[in-house]
């Protein structure tokens, strides 16, 4: 045990004495946050023996590569062991989705078929939404530095949960009908998950944000998308229904318009400072992740321009009796 946990450990001394030393060489490092005090947050096993391996193998004839350059490949990934750990869970989200789908089935057979895809959205977007407003507000510093966004590994839960919900959602989506930008938000997702699961820097702060509060909209979309299935619900239930459209339109303007803003570009900036330092894989992922992010924003305010025009569209006036009978 430390005897002052504010004290840094002697490992954390000599990695920062390495770093100092170093320091100019450094600069352009923007991949791993460094982060040796107990304040920040903490590194996985296999960061800190990158961290550490590379301060100390560092020498003046060599290009220095702390927490792994933006260039390298082998660092760029995570490694082998944790890209097998990661698909195992993503396998058993997508098994335990499709086991939830095979319930709601069964149970709501007789409500057509669109109605156990919408519920397995409602649950499944409720877990994420609860997770990601838990996790924004008690778990991650409220004024994170450039540096704390790049971190937190473990959050990688939020894009395995998106993946498997993905592969799950396109196959469905074939199936129910879906339009062309369901499909393009269906992939794109998948491929920005992919990036944060399986990529050192993955902005895995800004995930919680992306996978987890932004799907807070789509569970009254859920309600509201099952009334419309079933219109004799909305018959017998007018007033859920006048809830759920409303309730739907008011958290999709603040959470995917007015506060995804700052958090999107946030993140884009930094994720596109990443990107030109880097080459190879890196590259590619970093760019794939910048255009699918682009496409995805880009369909938050094509969405809500829909939803506004519904919204402000006039209401037709019932016919008289009159003209019913004429």
């Amino acid at each position: 045990c430390l005897k002052n946990p504010r004290e840094p450990s002697d490992l954390a001394k000599t990695v920062n004495e390495t770093l100092t030393h170093f320091r100019p060489r450094f600069k352009k490092c923007t991949m791993l946050p460094i982060f040796t005090s107990l304040e920040g947050p903490p590194l996985t096993s296999f960061e800190l023996s990158i961290l550490t391996s590379s301060a100390m193998a560092a020498s003046d004839q060599e290009k220095i590569s702390v927490a792994g350059n933006a260039s390298d490949e082998q660092h760029f990934l995570v490694p082998p062991e944790a890209i097998a750990e990661r698909v195992q869970i993503i396998f058993v989200l997508t098994i335990l989705i499709v086991l939830i789908h095979g319930i709601f089935v069964a149970l709501l057979k007789d409500k057509g078929k669109k109605v156990p895809f919408q519920m397995v959205n409602m649950v499944v977007n409720t877990f994420l939404s609860i997770a990601g407003f838990y996790c924004w507000f008690f778990v991650l510093p409220q004024n994170p530095t450039g540096e704390e966004k790049s971190s937190y590994p473990d959050l990688f839960i939020f894009g395995c949960t998106q993946i498997a919900y993905q592969i799950w959602s396109i196959p469905m989506g074939v199936y129910n009908g879906d339009k062309a930008e369901m499909f393009g938000h269906h992939i794109s997702a998948f491929l920005t998950a992919s990036f944060t699961v399986f990529f050192v820097v993955g902005f895995r702060y800004d995930a919680v944000y992306f996978y987890g509060i932004l799907e807070a909209s789509s569970v009254p979309l859920s309600i509201m998308n099952s009334f419309k299935d079933n219109p004799e619900w909305i018959k017998a239930y007018p007033g859920i229904y006048k809830m759920s459209r409303a309730a739907f339109a008011a958290v999709f303007f603040f959470i995917r318009v007015v506060f995804l803003a700052p958090v999107w570009f946030s993140f884009f900036f930094r994720l596109w400072g990443v990107s030109s330092t880097t080459e190879g894989l890196a590259l590619i992922g970093c760019r794939v992740l910048a255009y699918s992010s682009i496409f995805l924003y880009i369909l938050q305010w094509y969405w809500f321009w829909l939803i506004a025009k519904a919204l402000l569209k006039p209401k037709k006036k019932p016919k008289p009796d009159s003209e019913k009978n004429s």
